[in-house]
């Protein structure tokens, strides 16, 4: 369930958020703008994107190394997911709430993950997350081997 909209009910005014964080354990008030939930049993924010939920659904696992990779949030209104064609896109609202959820969103995020130990890398070399939220990294960097010709240099 997301925090902010809960099943059934309608959407929380930001004066109704307090009392949210004192009934949910987890959810992690002032991260970007709206929040970030170690609890997923308690609700997601959604941060505008569903690369956001992911993350908070990863790290309520437990997994203390996360590789962000098709992260590139730019010119989303022209520019086809990697499952849609230029001609039948889908409406996207990612670029009209870039600068307001997204980007906050996932530098609130970064500051409290890395205060936790958790460990982000960005694999997206052209996202609009810039380097100062998430260190960047080349996907190459996580198989040395992919590029390699000779088969013996690499480990079984």
């Amino acid at each position: 369930q997301d925090v902010l909209y809960p099943v059934g009910r309608g959407s929380l005014c930001t004066r109704d958020l307090s009392s949210v964080q004192v009934r949910s354990a987890g959810v992690s008030f002032g991260q970007g703008p709206l929040g970030f939930s170690l609890n997923v049993r308690r609700g997601v924010i959604d941060g505008r994107t569903v690369a956001y939920t992911a993350l908070q659904v990863l790290v309520w696992l437990g997994f203390d190394r996360v590789f962000l990779h098709g992260l590139d949030l730019r010119d989303a209104a022209h520019t086809p997911r990697f499952y849609e064609k230029a001609e039948s896109m889908q409406p996207s609202s990612l670029d009209a709430h870039f600068d307001a959820f997204i980007e906050p969103s996932f530098r609130g995020a970064a500051a409290l993950l890395g205060n936790l130990g958790v460990d982000v890398k960005n694999l997206s070399p052209n996202s609009a997350l810039g380097p100062g939220i998430f260190e960047q990294a080349d996907w190459r960097t996580l198989a040395p081997c992919a590029d390699s010709k000779d088969r013996n240099a690499c480990p079984a």
